[in-house]
Parts: structure tokens; sequence; C-alpha cells
């Protein structure tokens, strides 16, 4: 039915335990496949050579890097495919020269073996790919597109571990060797790396692994930024085109967001949780492109969100100053830009989206001085207020998070002109918002700071956002007695006579706005007449749901649940003969309806002589309860089993003292020794021969009851 609680609403999936533990020392273990790809990291261009080549002598001008690496992989590796390799390409490779002028035999016979895919060989001949290209350096641009072709085909499919590592290393080398050939213009790679990095459906490693091997060339574009700025502005360019395509296209883009992301995060990070020294000129290129250009889509905020957020994790307070004072320049940059001529954001959005970013994630730690934050905050609110338009959720986010942050001896000044235009005619529906999130943050400085402004609204606004204000309230204000807002006269006149329309009417829309009021009552400090006047509208509304309770209708349920439970806590006089005696119906219809017996356990705690047979029959009916699925149920007609011996008898029942323990107890692993116990010492109370038939009765139903017990272990104590 509508009334039933039937769930049983504390328990739930138990959380995984994580095992600890001494590490292990081995060298040689099992690793599952997720734990060796979390170990590998593609990042072997710190190196100014590679450790496994040995030196060249640089006086030879006929020493070769494939002959030394070839040499070197003769003795390692003696696998069949590798040997048969081996002996089809000495002829062609005894010296620089010979490399050379034999490079198209070279690469068709190098991208054969490693199309072959033998995990056993792979090693060696990625290994000896990029030897191949650091000897041909510029001469390698012919073979570049098939070589990083099938290196990305054996990077995306094959299973083994150790040949992603080797692929995507290979790949790294070359970008390296041939960085001044690529680093002009590195578009082409990047429509060539774009499956990798996400633009066709790919393992979530394998995106990371492309990201990390292209870093190092879009850093390289950064660096030389300042002598020619075209490199880095055309891959940035290219990066926001492609976003804007897949957008267009309709296409799954969460990955390709994702791996563009990291690419640039990865290219923008340095070592020690600071920044390389071009990622602040890198951030600067991609900031600029979107907020200040005329296209700015959802799909580049997205990109730009991301890598800030990237970044902000990756940082500490000193180290991202230099990214901050770029973001915010560029805010104020595009404050100053009118609205986009084609976008589905303008600047203006995009510039309040990432002043929320910089203040909300990980709460402003990494922000070291607030003064220019809150120069921002206010241009843009100053901007919204000129143009008549409503700030979007992201400012007033942004606006809360500074205002619970920020020092005061930073925010004092800004706090009227802030709030002031906060609390503006045009954000009606959004202040509560503002206010609800300041409360969360900090209910200390929202009391400060916020509360004042907030009072005025709710005397000035209460017509236009009755139903809002009656949902916040207690989120907001709370029920503390000192807490109180103050409701105006004519506030508290139409209260009345909604309560008055709700009796009357009986319409649900009438009933709902009762409940609202309800609760927001704890929150209001309304006149004693108005409190009297509308708990004698309840009184009223439940005695005539008590003649009928039948009768099933939102008025009838309001009544006998809220209504009833609000009455009893008011202090209100019942006639218990009609709410018990007769056939005692309500009891017998409204049993499985919580605030109904919460209000019955509150009337019963304040009555002091209540017959004995109006308890018997209470009893009798809450025993019933005892079965029920759901925690709440059982609770309470516990509860109000142990009070009903209380008033019959003068004392407690430790049996259901006993009862009400095991059933406040949470439903988990490590309490089911501790419930097990109290099962058993229910059973030796039970077994007492001057128990009273009631609870012979009800501690049987209660074993029921726990049969519904979302913990095993439980069930076979409860049947033994």
């Amino acid at each position: 039915s509508e009334m039933a609680a039937t769930s049983s609403g504390r328990s739930s999936r138990p959380k995984k335990v994580v095992k600890g533990g001494t590490t292990s020392t081995r060298k040689h273990r099992f690793q599952s496949f997720n734990q060796r790809i979390a170990k590998l990291n593609i990042d072997p261009l710190h190196k100014t050579r590679r450790a496994d080549i040995t030196e060249l002598n640089e006086d030879d001008p006929t020493a070769s890097y494939f002959k030394t690496d070839l040499d070197r992989w003769k003795d390692l590796n003696l696998s069949e495919n590798f040997s048969n390799f081996a002996r089809e390409i000495t002829p062609l490779c005894d010296s620089l020269p010979q490399v050379v002028h034999y490079h198209a035999d070279i690469a068709k016979i190098l991208t054969n073996y490693i199309g072959k895919g033998d995990a056993q060989s792979l090693e060696p001949l990625l290994s000896l790919l990029a030897s191949f290209a650091h000897d041909l350096a510029s001469n390698f641009e012919v073979h570049f597109s098939d070589a990083v072709t099938s290196v990305i085909s054996l990077a995306a499919k094959h299973p083994e571990v150790e040949v992603i590592e080797w692929s995507f290393n290979c790949l790294a080398w070359l970008f390296k060797y041939l960085s001044r050939l690529l680093v002009p213009d590195l578009r082409p790679l990047l429509r060539i790396m774009s499956p990798l990095l996400g633009k066709e459906p790919q393992k979530s490693f394998t995106i990371r692994f492309a990201a990390e091997s292209m870093s190092f060339l879009v850093r390289k574009a950064a660096l030389t930024y300042h002598k020619n700025r075209k490199p880095l502005e055309n891959a940035v360019n290219f990066i926001l085109e492609q976003v804007d395509e897949v957008d267009v296209q309709g296409r799954s883009v969460s990955q390709y967001y994702h791996g563009l992301k990291t690419l640039l995060v990865d290219a923008i990070k340095g070592i020690d949780r600071g920044l390389h020294s071009s990622g602040s000129t890198l951030y600067n290129c991609l900031a600029e492109g979107i907020l200040c250009g005329k296209l700015a889509t959802e799909g580049r905020m997205e990109v730009l969100e991301g890598v800030t957020v990237g970044l902000i994790h990756h940082t500490e307070v000193s180290t991202f100053q230099p990214l901050l004072e770029v973001a915010l320049r560029r805010i104020q940059q595009g404050i100053q830009q009118g609205p986009a001529l084609i976008s589905s954001c303008t600047p203006l959005d995009v510039c309040e989206r990432l002043l929320c970013v910089l203040s909300t994630v990980r709460k402003g730690s990494r922000i070291q001085e607030w003064g220019p934050m809150l120069d921002v905050l206010l241009s843009l609110l100053r901007v919204r207020e000129e143009q008549d338009t409503k700030p979007t959720t992201s400012l007033l986010e942004a606006a809360a998070v500074i205002m619970q942050s920020a020092p005061l001896d930073a925010l004092i000044s800004a706090i009227r002109p802030i709030m002031d235009r906060v609390v503006n005619n045009q954000n009606q529906d959004q202040f509560l918002v503002f206010c609800d999130l300041s409360c969360e943050l900090d209910k200390e400085r929202f009391d400060t700071l916020i509360r004042p402004y907030f009072a005025k609204f709710l005397v000035s606004h209460w017509k236009t956002q009755q139903r809002r204000l009656c949902l916040r309230l207690p989120d907001i204000v709370g029920a503390s007695s000192t807490a109180k807002v103050s409701c105006p006269a004519a506030w508290e006149h139409e209260i009345v006579n909604l309560f008055n329309l709700a009796e009357k009417s009986g319409e649900e829309k009438s009933i709902a706005d009762c409940y609202n009021y309800l609760e927001a009552f704890r929150s209001m400090d309304v006149s004693t007449s108005t409190t009297e006047a509308v708990f004698q509208i309840m009184q009223s509304m439940l005695h005539f749901a008590l003649k009928s309770p039948s009768h099933v209708c939102h008025k009838t349920i309001f009544s006998l649940g809220a209504g009833f439970k609000a009455c009893a806590e008011h202090g209100t006089t019942f006639d218990h003969k009609g709410l018990w005696c007769s056939s005692s119906l309500a009891v017998e219809y409204y049993k499985t309806l919580p605030l109904f017996l919460e209000g019955i356990l509150v009337s019963l705690q304040t009555e002091t002589a209540i017959p004995e047979a109006l308890l018997d029959h209470l009893v009798d009916q809450m025993t019933e309860n005892l079965y029920s699925a759901s925690h709440m149920l059982r609770d309470l007609s516990l509860q109000i089993i142990k009070i009903a011996y209380m008033k019959a008898f003068g004392s407690e029942a430790e049996i259901l003292t006993t009862a009400l323990t095991i059933e406040s107890m949470p439903l988990d692993l490590k309490s089911a020794r501790t419930i097990s116990m109290y099962v058993r010492k229910l059973v030796s109370q039970y077994k007492d021969v001057n128990i009273h038939r009631w609870l012979r009765k009800a501690v049987p139903y209660f074993c029921f009851g726990m049969q519904t017990f979302k913990l095993s272990p439980l069930w076979d104590d409860a049947i033994e």
C-alpha cells in the first residue's frame, strides 16, 4: 500500500575491504594485467641517450646506431623470428652509408617483421626501428607514417603488457629523434595519433600511453613559442578543431576528450608537483584559444576544465600560481568579449565556469592570493547586472566557495558589493541555491556573513518564493531555537489560510504545502497565536480522520501521519479512547505508516493513565509489525511495546531492550558475531517462565522479522 514502509532502510552493500600487509620483496611474483599496466610509465625522454645503446665513436663517420643495436640484440635474443630477421638484414647494414643507401629495403623488412606480432622478437625489432630513425634523422620522413601506423596497430591490439610498453617507448623515441622534423607542424602526427587518443574506441591505458608519448612534442612546441608562435598555436587550434569535429558528428566523445586532456596535462606537468618551464605558455595558448576566441563550444570548455582540474590535483600552492595568474588574466580578457557569434556558450559563460573550477576544486586550497579572485568575481557579477541577465549556476557556486574559503581580511571589503549583486531581483530563484550551498560549506561563516542578507530576502520575497523557502529553510537555518528566522505577519496569515484551505478542500497540492510548512515551522519564529491556530486546524483534521479511518486519501494520510506526529510533539491533548478504543480502526489501518507510529510513540510517552485493555490491543497490533521486512517499522513497534510495558507494569522488560539492541546494530560482517551473541541472550531471556504473554508472542514474531535481515549468518541463529 501507499502507507507501507517496505524497505528496511539500513542495510547496504558492504564496502570492499582492501587487504593490507607487507609488500613482497621477491623479484619474481605474480601480478595481474591491471597491476602491471599501472606500473608502466612511458617517459624515456628525460634521458639524453638510450642506456641500451653503446656510445658511438663520433670520429667514425661510418658508425651506425642501427648496426650497433643489431649486434647487441643478436646475442640477447635467439628467437626464431628475430634470427630470421637478423640473417636477412645483416648484409644491408654494415655501416651508416650502407644503412642510408638501403633505407627503403631496411624499412620494408622491419615493418614486415613487426607486423607479424611475434611477442618474443618484438622488443629488439621495435628498438631497432628507433635506432633506424636515429641514423636516418630527417631522411626517415618518408617511412615515418608507415612506421607509426604499424606500431600504433601493435600497441592497440596486442594482449601482452610488455609489447604495449615496448611499442609506446618506441613511439616516444621516434618522436624524440624526429622532433626537429615534427615540431614545426604537429597536425599530421596528431591526425595519425587521434585513434589512439580515443577518437576510436580504445582501452584507457592505451589512451594514457599515447598521450604520454605525444606530450614531449607538444612541450617542445611550447618551448619555441617565444621565437615562433605558429607551431604551438597550430597544434592547439588543431586539437580544438578536432574537439568540434567529433562533437558535431555526435559520436561518443568522452574517451577522446580524456585523451586530449591527458596529452595537454602531461605536456604542462613538471617534476615534484611542479610545472614544466613551458607549462604556463601552453596553458596560456589553450586558454586564449577558448576564452578569447569567437568559437567557445561546450566541448572546448570541457577540455579546458579537465586540463585545469588535472593541474590543480598535480600542483601545490606555490607551483599553481603561474597558471592561476594566466587563467585570471584570460578571464578578464574574456569578460570584455561580446557574445560569441556561433557558439553554444558565450565567453561570459565560459569565464564563469573556469572561475568555478579554480575556486571549487580542492576547495580553493591551491589559491594563495584571494584578492584577484574577488576582483574577477565582482567583474563577472557586475557585467551580469549591467546586461540584466541571470548569472549561471557555476558563478553562484564560485561565489559561495570564495565567500567561505577566502580569509576574512581579504573578504571584508568585498562582502557588500558581492552580496548586493547576488541578491539582485533577477536572481531570486538562484539566491536560495547560493544560500543552501554556502550553509553546507561552512555554517558558522554563513551565519556571520550571509544570514543577514537571507533574512532581508525572506522578508522581501516570501510571497513569490513560499514553496522554495519552505523546502530550504530546514537545511539553511536548522531547528535550533536561537537560529530561527522571523516570519512576516502577512506570511503568518497566509499560512493559516493555507491550512484552512487544506482542511476544507483536501486537495493534493494544499496537503503537499502542509507537509512543507510542518518542516519549515521548526526553523521559523512564528507568533503563538498563529501556532495555536495551525495546530487547532490539524487537531480538527485528525479527529475527522479518526471517525472514518478506512477512507484513504491524501488528507487522511497527512492527518494520521505527519499531522498526528506534529500535534503529539506540540503537546496537544488527545482523546485516547477515540484513538485506540472503539474498534481501534485507526491502529489497524495505519499501523504500517511510520509517521503514525511516531505520533503514537510521542503521545504514549506523555500520557499517564491508559486503560490496560487499550494497551493490550495496541501491543497486539504492534506485534504484527515485528515480522515486517522494514527496519523502521520493527524499531518503532519495539519502542511502542517497550513504553506500553512500562506503563502497564512500571518496569522495563530486558528482553525488549535486547531486541532493540539487535535491531539498532549495523548489518555487516564486523557486527555479525556481536549480533549473534545478543540473539543467544534473547533466547535465554525468553526461556524465563515468568515472561509476560505480550513478550511470549512478540519475540517469535521478531525472530521471523530477523529472517529478513540482509545478513545470512543471523538467519540460522534466529531459527535456532
